[in-house]
């Protein structure tokens, strides 16, 4: 036991511990232990311009720009791992065209579709144009140009906000200069916004990269020549768009900075890496990193396993596995490959997710429809995702899908170590129930230090198609199985009054012949 006179040392002596090793995180940043780099493409043509992602499926994507074709132009390409980069699909071409398709993106949806994204020249001038797969690459729709105008419009980033509103940002030459763009689309590409332009300075702004975070904010990030060489610059929008902040100066190197691209970790420190001349002649990918929203920055780190031999365009995604990969485009080949590297697991992490809503009547029985006074059994799955024990409170409801029906199914507190899974019983006492189909929904409170919040709740995770009266059901069955018995009697009946009129009318010409 710990005196009081020593307990009061050992708190201080723990407080400026805790002050150290905060101050060491804001100024060095989350410096990452990265795997070994791989290259990825060995073709003897110049492969450049890598755009990566993982699908919901766990399947990691990679696409780029090549011009391995024998008519040496650029076309769009992409491989994909279903093994976390054990191993690779071949090359699967993307576009055949003559003419220049380049700097693709790549994104999933939350509706299941993977977005291709490149500028092309195929117009007579560079436009950004888009490919759609609902069923993971097997068949792509048509292609739909998302730019029109008389301008150059080039290297396109994609990104899908919390709200389901996809952003679209890209650079424009107009008249000889340089300035980045963006429009947005509320259903899935159907409609766009007018585009808006993020920048006027009469410099160079170039090659965008654009990300989401788990609060909702649309990040920007860029390179721009608006001091005499390239540097990264930001801005940010809490509204989608109504309001920007300030341009951000991100990095202040005397050397070119450039192609920046931008990313939220799992555990909501912000990331930004970009290729940079500053430790030699021949660029090499830095990142750095800031775990307050981009307040403070740490100080600018080089990625492990740069060669020193031109490595550029770097483009980074989180995986299901808690890790950030990063793709870049090296020339120290004879010619451009692409090559991928990976970080150790992102720790840190505070995070709760409802995964799944069941409802039963009775075990192994799965309820669509109940009358009136069956007790409905709900099951609630939630998930500790984080590596922290957290304590919370998990909330079912049920709305009756006219939404004038709120039900509270209960309220319990949970204690749930890092990464254990629970499910918790609500039972629905459906009595007083009104009629009518209901969904179910859950939601686990915010946990102290969770960025992830889009997963605390599961909207309309069940659905039950009918709470009905049985009297009424029964005495509505009675009149459908009535009705047509009804109609036959009434119909045999008649049948009998004409054979009846018929009768008497041929005993009333017998009379008169008579």
């Amino acid at each position: 036991m710990i005196a009081p006179k020593h307990r009061t040392h050992f708190n201080i002596l723990l407080t400026l511990c805790l002050a150290i090793i905060t101050l060491e995180i804001i100024t060095h940043g989350a410096l990452a232990a990265w795997s070994p780099e791989t290259r990825l493409t060995t073709d003897l043509a110049w492969d450049r311009h890598p755009s990566i992602m993982q699908t919901s499926n766990g399947t990691i994507w990679v696409a780029w720009a090549s011009d391995r074709d024998v008519y040496a132009q650029y076309d769009i390409y992409y491989e994909t791992s279903f093994d976390y980069g054990l191993t690779w699909s071949d090359p699967m071409r993307f576009t055949r065209h003559l003419g220049t398709d380049d700097s693709p993106c790549i994104l999933q949806t939350r509706n299941g579709d993977i977005w291709i994204v490149w500028e092309s020249d195929r117009t007579g001038n560079l436009d950004i144009l888009c490919r759609i797969s609902s069923d993971h690459g097997l068949w792509w729709d048509v292609i739909i140009p998302l730019t029109e105008s008389p301008y150059d419009d080039a290297r396109p980033s994609l990104t899908q906000n919390i709200d389901g509103t996809i952003w679209l940002v890209w650079y424009r030459n107009v008249d000889g200069n340089y300035d980045i763009f963006c429009k947005t689309s509320s259903d899935y590409g159907l409609t766009w916004s007018n585009a808006t332009r993020l920048t006027t300075d009469s410099s160079w702004d170039r090659n965008p990269s654009i990300t989401h975070t788990y609060n909702g904010t649309i990040w920007v990030v860029w390179d721009s020549r608006r001091t005499g060489d390239y540097e990264i610059y930001c801005r940010t929008t809490s509204d989608n768009g109504s309001n920007w902040s300030d341009i951000k100066r991100l990095t202040t190197d005397g050397a070119d900075d450039f192609t920046p691209a931008v990313l939220q970790a799992v555990n909501g420190t912000m990331w930004v890496f970009w290729a940079s001349e500053r430790a030699s002649t021949n660029p090499n990918i830095f990142y750095k990193t800031s775990s307050d929203y981009g307040i403070n920055w740490a100080t600018a780190t080089e990625l492990d396993g740069m060669s020193n031999e031109d490595d550029q365009n770097p483009a980074v995604t989180n995986t299901n596995e808690r890790q950030i990969w990063v793709t870049w485009h090296s020339l120290r080949t004879d010619d451009y490959e692409i090559y991928y590297i990976l970080s150790d697991e992102i720790t840190f992490i505070h995070d709760i997710a409802v995964t799944e809503i069941t409802p039963w009547i009775s075990p192994n029985i799965v309820i669509r429809s109940a009358p009136k006074g069956t007790p409905i059994f709900v099951n609630v799955t939630v998930e500790n995702q984080g590596n922290f024990e957290e304590n919370f409170n998990l909330t079912a409801y049920a709305d009756r899908i006219t939404n004038d029906v709120h039900i509270d199914l209960g309220t319990e507190n949970i204690t749930l170590t890092n990464e254990a899974t629970t499910t918790v019983t609500f039972i629905w006492n459906t009595s007083d129930t009104p009629s009518g189909s209901y969904f179910i929904s859950a939601n686990a409170t915010i946990v102290s230090g969770e960025y992830d919040t889009q997963d605390n709740v599961l909207l309309h995770g069940a659905y039950i198609g009918g709470i009905y009266n049985p009297l009424k059901a029964h005495q509505t069955n009675l009149v459908a199985l009535l009705s047509p018995l009804a109609f036959a009697i009434l119909a045999v009946a008649a049948m009998g009054g004409l054979a009846i009129l018929f009768f008497r009318f041929l005993m009333s010409s017998k009379t008169q012949r008579a």
